[in-house]
């Protein structure tokens, strides 16, 4: 378990930029321009997806290994 840290962590970090993303919310000005915070939806999608590729290799690599 200790070899997936490095994927959990960043697996935890995307979900949490997807909780801070709904938290956050969004509102209209009154000159009607859209207020949110729209950076955290690909930075959520780019961390979970290094968090399930790292751990897709870390997998590959030990099995690989205990050959």
């Amino acid at each position: 378990m200790k070899k997936y840290i490095f994927s959990i962590i960043f697996l935890i970090l995307g979900l949490v930029s997807f909780i801070v993303y709904l938290v956050n919310g969004s509102s209209v000005k009154a000159d009607g321009t859209l207020v949110e915070a729209f950076a955290f939806i690909p930075i959520g999608y780019l961390l979970v997806s290094i968090g399930l590729v790292s751990g897709v290799f870390i997998a590959i690599v030990t099995k690989v290994k205990k050959k």
